[in-house]
């Protein structure tokens, strides 16, 4: 059975917010790919994007200097 073009591209939109969220794409490349194939603006989209949390990012605690 085929996709459809739409359902194809919601694919996609979803592969990129994937790929956003594991740290395979910059903001501004997500932002241009999921704006162009979503037909959002891209001050949308990025303000969609920020939203997500991501998984590559890491806290550090940070030692108190008194400790050291």
């Amino acid at each position: 059975m085929r996709s459809s073009p739409k359902s194809t591209l919601i694919s996609a939109s979803i592969d990129v917010l994937i790929s956003y969220k594991k740290g395979n794409l910059s903001l501004a490349e997500a932002n241009l790919l999921f704006s162009e194939m979503t037909g959002l603006g891209e001050d949308i989209a990025e303000k969609f994007l920020r939203g997500m949390s991501r998984n590559n990012v890491k806290k550090f605690t940070r030692k108190d200097s008194k400790n050291v």
